[in-house]
């Protein structure tokens, strides 16, 4: 957050602002608002400088428009008014609360406000905009890459999930941990001038709209014996979606791939397991406590998982992530050898998938600390000889997917 930002939730946090229940960064529709109140419909923003460029006054213009329909009511201050003339702004709002309609519900209870009946349900979410109306799953996504050849077999289009249960400190995702849409300021040089852009990462997509995506590239996945991965992010994250998109699929004779953590509860991989025709799965590292410190979860649930997964008799690709000095080491190395070949003899595939550090700059973007900034690729020669040691095991193994 902006200090004015900052300076704002501090008056609005906790009920302080008359009793109300505010939220920062509240996600609407296709938008964020700075800070917003379900019980009064009311959304405060904070504008910087450069909400005063008239490109960005109009994207603003045609934002709160959109949704001032759904019923939602603004106010709109500037950096500084908040920065230097906070008692001006905490009264601007006072007044604006004091001049609603008194509603029969909040009549005589002024300590616990309650919404309106035409407000009522979960407070933290604003009246059902019309394009959320109806039974339609949908899915909080971030990105869909078109013509890929690294997730599974043939040309794919691959689907990133926003949201993952895991923090691993390699991640070349980083847009994907939040379950929620986020606003991210990218700089752009145009003529030697350098301007920065106010970007959403993250956007609700319905079942229907993601299939036409997908049918879009249906030639080159029919040509190429391709399909469709979802990968994040972490997919088990939003079953419900999944499994219908996976069913539409099927009902279309498109292959269908999970690149997953394997961090989700037995009933949602049981629910979701039948419909994937392929698993690409993640093993980080069997010791717990290293894939603790490394992740900030276990990997019990991971690893057991894996095996309802293969017990099912499912489709696995193994996807070992090679991170120089944490999970690369021999001992390691031959402990997943041992593992895999005792355990899921089965399984016949491997893919090692090398630490690489162009995220670099997405960490710097979302504020995150990048904990590997040290950390050296590894050599070619080096993934050479995992190759070699993993094939030993009897094992079919690529490098980079």
């Amino acid at each position: 957050m902006t200090l004015s930002e900052v300076l704002m939730w501090d008056q609005l946090k906790q009920r302080k602002m008359s009793g109300f229940h505010f939220s920062r960064q509240k996600p609407i529709d296709h938008y964020i608002v700075d800070f917003y109140s379900a019980e009064l419909q009311l959304a405060i923003e904070i504008d910087g400088d450069m909400h005063y460029r008239k490109n960005i006054q109009i994207k603003d213009k045609k934002r709160q428009r959109r949704l001032e329909s759904f019923g939602i009511h603004f106010l709109r201050f500037k950096n500084r008014e908040v920065e230097h003339k906070m008692e001006n702004v905490l009264d601007t709002i006072e007044s604006w609360i004091e001049g609603l309609p008194p509603c029969p519900s909040r009549e005589g209870n002024e300590e616990e406000p309650t919404p309106c009946p035409s407000r009522e349900g979960n407070e933290e979410e604003p009246t059902p905009c019309p394009s959320r109306e109806g039974n339609e799953e949908k899915a909080l996504i971030f990105d869909i890459k078109r013509f890929a050849i690294h997730d599974g077999p043939g040309i794919r289009v691959t689907v990133f999930f926003k949201g993952c249960p895991l923090e691993c400190w390699w991640c070349h995702n980083p847009e994907s941990r939040s379950p929620k849409p986020q606003i991210v300021v990218r700089e752009q040089k145009v003529n030697g001038r350098t301007f920065k852009v106010e970007e959403l990462v993250g956007k609700e997509i319905s079942v229907n709209h993601l299939m036409q995506e997908i049918r879009k590239e249906s030639v080159f996945m029919e040509e190429s014996g391709g399909g469709v991965t979802f990968s994040g992010g972490e997919p088990l994250l939003q079953p419900e979606f999944l499994i219908e998109v996976m069913k539409q699929c099927r009902e279309h004779g498109i292959h269908t791939a999970i690149d997953t953590t394997g961090y989700a509860s037995r009933k949602v991989v049981e629910d979701v397991m039948n419909w994937s025709d392929l698993f690409l799965y993640d093993l980080k590292h069997l010791d717990e406590d290293m894939h603790k410190k490394f992740t900030g979860v276990s990997n019990r649930t991971i690893l057991e998982n894996l095996k309802l997964l293969y017990d099912a008799g499912k489709n696995i690709v193994i996807r070992f992530p090679v991170i120089p000095g944490v999970n690369d080491d021999k001992a390691h190395i031959d402990a997943v050898r041992s593992y895999l070949k005792n355990n899921f003899p089965r399984i016949r595939r491997l893919d090692l998938l090398p630490y690489h550090n162009i995220a670099r700059h997405k960490y710097e973007s979302f504020s995150i600390p990048d904990k590997m900034r040290s950390v050296k690729e590894p050599q070619h020669e080096d993934l050479e000889k995992l190759k070699a040691a993993f094939e030993e095991a009897d094992l079919e193994v690529s490098i980079g997917g």
